[in-house]
């Protein structure tokens, strides 16, 4: 059963274990890619109940049974499954399942923890890149013209140092990829309205922009809402009130793409909204630490 969800995004699996899906990608046969949800997993409490990454909290084989059913459902196999080591960099690896470098067992395959990699790109059928997020950004690339795929977690650090276009870099040299034959999708993260973040943050993406002729207020990429008193001690001093910005990160990833040579017409946002969807999707914002992990996957058949 599918259910739309967005304009650019739909539920497929709704009777046993549903992912999202992207219209953008409807019709490549060779490839699928989805992100996960909160339903159809065995975890319970906080991680209720398709929680996907190790190391929360939640036992290792709730983690492992989610990413089976999620396999069942997407059509693919744990065997296949490379883990990243996520840790906002702007580190891209090329993955394949030809070359472990740790594994955790149970066939999942990972960097970690010697490894940081914020993106992974392949050409290879049958791996299958994750990328997690719980409000961070996740971007997929498809070259059907190559047949290479390619997926990077892009928080605002990331955002920033413009993963997405150190992914499609790699994508070039590793694959012969041309940025204009690029497929991509901004899945699942913050929406715009929902994303508070202090001066000092978006400090740094005005100078970007304006380095490269860019009006972030113009372009709508940031909005300066004033002075908060909500306290938040990721982005702020405790117990001081600061000047508070809203942040695009869907348009600055999509600013990111165009930069890097993607068509705009190539380039879809998914328009879910991590924050304004609790009740379907894990968001940092909304859930705080105690929560599990979202996962978005992207393979050659």
């Amino acid at each position: 059963m599918i259910e739309r969800i967005t304009d650019g995004a739909y539920l497929v699996n709704t009777d046993t274990t549903p992912y999202i899906k992207f219209d953008k990608f409807d019709g490549l046969d060779w490839m699928n890619a989805g992100f996960s949800t909160r339903y159809g997993g065995v975890s319970k409490g906080c991680f209720e109940s398709m929680s996907l990454s190790f190391g929360r909290g939640d036992p290792d084989e709730n983690i492992i049974e989610n990413f089976r059913l999620l396999g069942r459902s997407a059509g693919f196999d744990t065997e296949q499954i490379v883990l990243p080591n996520q840790q906002h960099t702007t580190e891209v690896r090329v993955a394949s399942l030809g070359v472990v470098s740790w594994g955790r067992g149970q066939g999942f395959i990972s960097t970690r923890p010697d490894y940081p990699a914020d993106g992974q790109v392949t050409n290879e059928p049958g791996t299958v890149l994750i990328v997690y997020g719980a409000d961070c950004v996740p971007v997929y690339l498809c070259d059907p013209v190559n047949k290479a795929v390619g997926a990077c977690h892009a928080g605002w650090k990331g955002t920033l140092g413009n993963i997405p276009q150190k992914t499609v870099e790699l994508m070039q040299k590793s694959f012969g990829s041309r940025p204009e034959d690029i497929i991509a999708v901004i899945g699942p993260s913050i929406c715009m309205d929902c994303y508070e973040v202090s001066a000092d943050v978006a400090e740094q993406f005005i100078e970007r922009f304006e380095a490269e002729g860019i009006s972030c207020e113009e372009s709508e990429l940031i909005k300066r809402v004033g002075i908060s008193a909500k306290k938040d001690n990721n982005y702020a001093e405790a117990g001081r009130d600061s000047e508070k910005y809203l942040l695009n990160l869907w348009a600055i990833n999509r600013q990111n793409l165009i930069m890097s040579g993607l068509l705009a017409e190539n380039i879809d946002i998914s328009g879910v909204c991590t924050k304004c969807r609790p009740d379907m999707l894990f968001s940092h914002r909304a859930h705080g630490d105690k929560r599990g992990t979202n996962a978005g996957f992207i393979f050659i058949r």
